[in-house]
């Protein structure tokens, strides 16, 4: 009898020990090769020169990006304007590079959970001058180890995960990918005057051979050299927070800016910027002078931009008026009579602990 019970616990056990393990198996994250090792390509002979054309569509939103005539990457819903360039080559460096991964899964009930589905996932179509498919896949969400990502290929309902963070890189804001720096064309290094005019005046900055910044004018003001640097680069840099496509065109007060700056480099190629209306208290429409495009940015950086010719025309800033401190409130404040009710309950109670 007893050796029964024994047999009859061992079998119990080994069976327990089966169902642990395949719910471990389970739950295991797939097995990836190495990060130094070759894995074959998802798309083998796909190559950037021969992507003409990319469609995205993600939580609703679609937007098209293509080559124009001269093979510069254009948002043609747009208006062709210019389209990220160095988002473009982000994705098509990873589309063309992307290993064929891990499948995870064959489920095509699991591809809600793996964000793969027509609803959620980022739905990317590679295409060529002739409009012929070179790649169609969905993008999901991202691994456990936030270095790899989970993709569908259109048609298939394996899941695989790549060694690629691709969450990021398909999705965008409204599915805006137009371009957000303004002066794409402009080299940092080779600007050599900087000019700002305003209501106030003008002031101008130059920089010598030996790369020191100094005011022209007004003469013989002093400049603050990390000011002036910060305005240069601001302005080389400058990517805006938004486009303005308000229908109430009044407000930008694009003929009537508060300030222009210029930017001059060492071959006389300017790049001047309008500062127009406010569009908030944080924020100024601005507009490339000789371009239609308006654009807004914030206070923050068209104060950096402003500021050199701020401190040389000596306008000092606005302060704003002081907020009352909570104490001083309570100072003003006349305390309030008490009551009839209150006064007869104080004198009972002070009544009853006399006695």
């Amino acid at each position: 009898m007893r050796t029964k019970k024994i047999v009859i616990l061992l079998i119990l056990l080994v069976v327990l020990s089966a169902i642990a393990y395949l719910a471990y198996e389970s739950k295991k994250p797939p097995e990836r090769p190495p990060a130094g090792s070759q894995q074959a390509k998802l798309f083998p002979s796909l190559t950037a020169d021969k992507v003409a054309e990319i469609k995205i569509k993600s939580l609703g939103s679609e937007a098209r990006i293509a080559r124009d005539d001269t093979g510069t990457w254009v948002v043609p819903d747009k208006g062709n304007y210019p389209a990220d360039a160095k988002a473009v080559k982000r994705m098509l460096d990873a589309i063309t590079t992307m290993d064929r991964g891990t499948v995870v899964s064959r489920n095509p009930e699991k591809q809600v959970l793996y964000e793969v589905d027509k609803t959620r996932g980022t739905e990317v179509t590679v295409l060529d001058k002739h409009k012929k498919e070179l790649a169609h896949f969905f993008v999901g969400k991202a691994g456990q180890d936030f270095f790899s990502t989970n993709i569908r290929l259109a048609g298939e309902n394996k899941v695989r995960l790549v060694r690629k963070m691709l969450s990021y890189m398909f999705k965008r804001p409204g599915g805006d990918w137009r371009e957000k720096q303004i002066f794409t064309d402009a080299d940092e290094k080779k600007l050599v005057k900087y000019t700002v005019v305003g209501a106030e005046g003008s002031a101008s900055f130059e920089k010598s051979k030996a790369g020191t910044w100094s005011t022209i004018e007004p003469a013989g003001k002093e400049l603050d050299p990390e000011d002036i640097k910060r305005a240069v680069s601001g302005l080389a840099r400058l990517r805006i927070s938004g486009f303005a496509e308000d229908k109430n065109k009044d407000k930008f007060e694009l003929d009537k800016p508060k300030w222009t700056v210029t930017a001059t480099s060492d071959d006389n190629k300017e790049y001047s910027l309008k500062i127009c209306g406010e569009r908030s208290k944080a924020q100024f429409f601005v507009q490339r002078v000789g371009k239609d495009t308006v654009f807004y940015t914030s206070k923050y950086q068209v104060e950096k931009l402003i500021k050199p010719y701020k401190k040389a025309l000596g306008i000092k800033e606005k302060k704003a008026p002081k907020s009352k401190s909570i104490s001083a409130v309570k100072k003003g404040r006349k305390r309030p009579k008490a009551s009839r009710g209150r006064k007869t309950a104080r004198k009972t109670k002070r009544g009853k602990s006399k006695r």
